[in-house]
């Protein structure tokens, strides 16, 4: 790693599992704001993205970075985004509603049994 770049987002494939990498999305990782991991599975035509948000990073800058990746995906159907994102989900607050905001605008749900923080 040189200078924090590009670490703590990892994905693993089995093998015989084709896939490929959608470097568009992946070259959105912005130093210490978000890293971000993805890939397309050639059969089934799913997407796969994992997200690290560094609790350290500028949330402005994250979601900057979010709401790009997203426009990216969304003429996909089949798409799904896993990570960390370091974001308070009990308590409201503006980082949260705009992260809120830009997940249902482009028709995305959460899928957590327990908000975290």
């Amino acid at each position: 790693r040189n200078e924090n770049e590009h670490g703590g987002v990892m994905t693993m494939v089995k093998s015989h599992v084709l896939f490929e990498v959608m470097e568009t999305v992946n070259s959105l990782s912005k130093k210490i704001d978000c890293e971000i991991t993805s890939i397309r599975l050639c059969n089934s035509g799913i997407i796969f993205i994992t997200i690290y948000r560094s609790p350290n990073g500028s949330m402005e800058g994250f979601l900057d970075v979010f709401s790009r990746m997203l426009a990216l995906v969304y003429k996909y159907d089949r798409v799904i985004v896993t990570g960390d994102f370091n974001i308070n989900f009990i308590s409201r607050s503006r980082a949260l509603e705009n992260f809120d905001g830009l997940i249902r605008e482009h028709g995305f749900n959460f899928l957590i049994n327990d908000r975290t923080r």
